[in-house]
């Protein structure tokens, strides 16, 4: 069974934490893995040095419909990128996993997941946003975020319009850069003519 590691911050927290709250998208996508892979979600809290950490969240392991979920609460220093602890190793010596592939998603949560996956010599697959491209270079630093990603395995973008802009951003990802639209069946996606004449009758007051 392929074991993987996931570094994100888009995960619940917490067994019932609220929908409103946060996403379950990767969450649901997971409990349809287990049969086929073996998950740990790093959830790394990122706080500043000055904050205080949100009490509903407990360091460690916890257990969400099956699916392990290790919370890290991780400081960060003022204006800069630097961070205490650097790598999540933690989650891996607390737990025992020994993953396969390690898969960093959305902001600082890459560079996690690069330190993570050089630190125990596994591929690294980023899965990246339209976020990622917008606030992610300000929050890492352009050449940083570029370092990580030529890095990487592979890179998974949520869309096309995501992959194009990354292509055209950083020109020597064009052969690891794919599109995973986020676990929507290909049949689900309407073109944009269809969708622009569902609006046309909304507005008309007619439903299709």
């Amino acid at each position: 069974m392929l074991k993987i590691v996931l570094v994100t911050t888009l995960y619940p927290a917490f067994s019932g934490q609220g929908r409103g709250e946060v996403s379950y998208a990767l969450h649901d996508m997971a409990t349809r893995w287990r049969e086929k892979v073996d998950l740990l979600v790093v959830r790394p809290q990122v706080v500043s040095l000055r904050q205080g950490r949100d009490p509903r969240i407990v360091p460690g392991a916890t257990s969400i419909e099956g699916v392990t979920v290790f919370n890290l609460f991780v400081r960060k220093f003022p204006k800069r990128p630097l961070f205490f602890p650097a790598v999540p190793q933690f989650a891996l010596t607390k737990t025992g996993f020994r993953p396969d592939i390690v898969i960093g998603h959305l902001g600082y949560n890459h560079l996690f997941a690069a330190r993570l996956a050089d630190h125990i010599q596994r591929p690294l697959i980023a899965g990246v946003h339209m976020g990622d491209i917008f606030s992610t270079p300000g929050m890492l630093g352009e050449e940083r975020l570029g370092t990580i990603l030529a890095g990487a395995a592979a890179v998974s973008c949520r869309s096309a319009p995501v992959a194009d802009h990354l292509s055209r951003r950083y020109p020597g990802l064009a052969q690891k850069v794919f599109v995973a639209p986020s676990g929507i069946e290909k049949r689900l996606i309407q073109d944009a003519e269809t969708v622009m004449r569902k609006v046309r009758s909304w507005k008309e007051g007619g439903r299709m």
